[in-house]
């Protein structure tokens, strides 16, 4: 981002906001573990070791009503480092993850009922492990 921006401040917004999304992985944790098991964190995460994943900011509606208020509105460059930075994490989500990419919109989750069986497809080694 810098170096397209020469801006540090465009390139902390993006990556900020890149790093930003994950906290919604805490929110998931918490849900089904107490603070007792955070040393599980890191094993929960990789193995998707939950019933549900709610996933509340990786969303491709917000991501998509983002760049359209950015579009609409003319919104400054730190919108549109926040944009970069959370569309890279969500491109590199969905190219990385064991969740399809219907996972990423929240209403299929919603639908669902954020079932974790429902939304990781079953052929990973991930899903294997887990179960």
């Amino acid at each position: 981002m810098y170096a397209y921006s020469r801006s540090w401040g465009y390139a902390a917004t993006a990556f900020f906001f890149g790093v930003f999304i994950d906290l919604d992985h805490l929110i998931d944790f918490f849900r089904e573990h107490s603070w007792r098991d955070i040393g599980k964190f890191i094993d929960v995460m990789v193995y998707v070791d939950l019933r549900q994943l709610w996933l509340l900011f990786h969303s491709l509606e917000l991501l998509l009503a983002l760049w359209g208020a950015i579009v609409i509105f003319r919104l400054n460059g730190y919108w549109i480092s926040a944009a970069q930075g959370l569309s890279l994490h969500m491109l590199l989500d969905i190219i990385g993850n064991p969740i399809g990419i219907r996972g990423y919109w929240f209403l299929y989750r919603l639908n669902v009922g954020f079932k974790t069986e429902k939304l990781i497809l079953r052929d990973t080694e991930y899903y294997k492990k887990a179960r």
